[in-house]
């Protein structure tokens, strides 16, 4: 189970509450569960799952926690273990292949209702032709070429998400270089922007061109993804927001600070004031289909 169930959302929620009231460092309370300090951190913020009762039993040992509190921690820990044993997905099957922070992006991308995607030189894995994506991969994927292959297949399966019953809704919002730079032949160039052109006339597909006239205002921005509705299923329970920030150097760093996640839809706003509104990026697309084209 990689996204963070409303159950482990609760128990990190209550563990990082009953540290703190313990008045116990990270560094302090993580080695009487025989954890790190890092490790604890990521199961207080719900990036990773309780590895066992005993675990938990023992960080509430330190906490002198006792009675209801205890009860309620040890019945969410059960809950988030269960779930884990009966949770399959189809990514489970490239679990030796892909980081775990990847796995855990695309069971995220499964359970949102909505994916705003800010690229801002490249185009979004889900609106990638099978040949893009793998001239994409050969360049940043130092692998064999099995692995490579590997990899387009799962950009491929994600592509799903966007047709069915329950399509999902996805914002792409990207600058004018992703449409311009070549990652491959120029033939390659002409087919991906022909089918740039196709799906971002879908009506669950919102993109969004920023130009190089605005540009300067996404200079800053970094590459993030930001999910909506989360493990909003259970009728008791809200949805929740998660953010995916993702660097050349620094790996897919996941959060559901709602601090980090505000800070990203004012991002996402002021990139979409920066952009060309649908219909004209829509446009721009086409006049990049041409452009290619005459390159083919």
């Amino acid at each position: 189970m990689g996204y963070a169930t409303d159950d482990q959302l609760d128990l990190a929620s209550l563990l990082r509450e009953l540290r703190v009231d313990s008045g116990l460092s990270l560094r302090v309370a993580a080695p009487r569960a025989d954890l790190s300090a890092p490790v604890l951190s990521r199961i207080e913020n719900g990036q990773r799952p309780p590895g066992s009762i005993e675990e938990i039993e023992k960080l509430l040992d330190g906490y002198g926690t006792s009675g209801e509190q205890r009860a309620r921690a040890l019945q969410l820990t059960q809950n988030v273990l269960a779930e884990q044993e009966r949770t399959e997905h189809w990514s489970d099957a490239y679990v030796d292949l892909l980081p775990a922070s990847y796995v855990e992006y695309i069971k995220l991308e499964d359970e949102a209702e909505s994916v705003t995607e800010v690229q801002i030189n490249g185009l979004p894995g889900l609106l990638q032709t099978e040949r893009y994506a793998r001239a994409i991969t050969q360049r940043t994927y130092a692998g064999s070429a099995e692995r490579v292959e590997d990899l387009v297949a799962v950009r491929l399966k994600r592509q799903e998400r966007l047709r069915g019953e329950s399509p999902l809704l996805l914002n792409a919002i990207f600058t004018e270089a992703a449409l311009r730079t070549q990652a491959g032949s120029p033939q390659l160039m002409h087919q991906q922007m022909q089918h740039l052109a196709v799906v971002a006339r879908w009506p669950r597909v919102d993109v969004i061109v920023i130009p190089f006239s605005t540009a300067v205002d996404a200079a800053l921005a970094s590459t993030f993804t930001l999910f909506e509705g989360v493990g909003g299923r259970r009728p008791d329970r809200p949805s929740r927001a998660a953010l995916v920030e993702q660097g050349a150097v620094v790996t897919r760093s996941i959060t559901t600070d709602d601090l980090f996640v505000s800070r990203a839809r004012r991002v996402i706003q002021r990139l979409r004031h920066a952009g060309l509104d649908a219909d004209q990026s829509r446009k721009m697309i086409d006049v990049y289909v041409e452009y290619w084209g005459t390159r083919d």
